[in-house]
């Protein structure tokens, strides 16, 4: 996998805690009761145990919650350390603005201004991570000894 496409993954790590928050609060809603139910429908008649009935989801919920918030942790640690490592600080930006954040490229290239355009910043992007990947590639190969 790219190097792209594993800064990538923080984006979508976020966007999945976030969508399980999401999910939990909904859940935790229905368990307390805040959620209006329907009245006049057919049904059963009898009272409903909500807080049972949801305790075993909310339960597995909040445990899978917490796995995708340490993953998430690791990732942002991982970026962290990444980031520490380029020497360019607009590029550190950029990174952090791009990974971190999740902005656009409009959204970075406005944060940045100095006339910086999004397609001149995701060019810019592109092409420190092209070289960034060919230098470690070069590094592997000069530091093993076999070769």
């Amino acid at each position: 996998m790219c190097l792209k496409e594993e800064l990538g993954k923080l984006c979508y790590r976020r966007k999945e805690v976030e969508e399980l928050e999401r999910r939990l609060r909904e859940l935790q809603s229905r368990a307390t009761g805040c959620v209006r139910r329907l009245t006049g429908l057919p049904g059963s008649g009898f009272p409903a145990d909500s807080t049972g009935e949801y305790a075993a989801a909310l339960l597995a919920l909040k445990e899978e919650l917490a796995g995708k918030r340490e993953a998430c942790l690791r990732e942002i640690e991982a970026l962290d350390a990444f980031v520490e490592e380029i020497e360019d600080p607009l590029m550190r930006l950029v990174i952090t603005y791009r990974y971190l954040y999740g902005y656009s490229w409009t959204q970075i290239a406005m944060k940045l201004g100095g006339g910086n355009t999004p397609d001149g910043v995701r060019m810019a992007h592109n092409r420190f991570l092209k070289r960034y990947e060919q230098n470690k590639n070069v590094r592997s190969v000069r530091s093993n000894p076999l070769n």
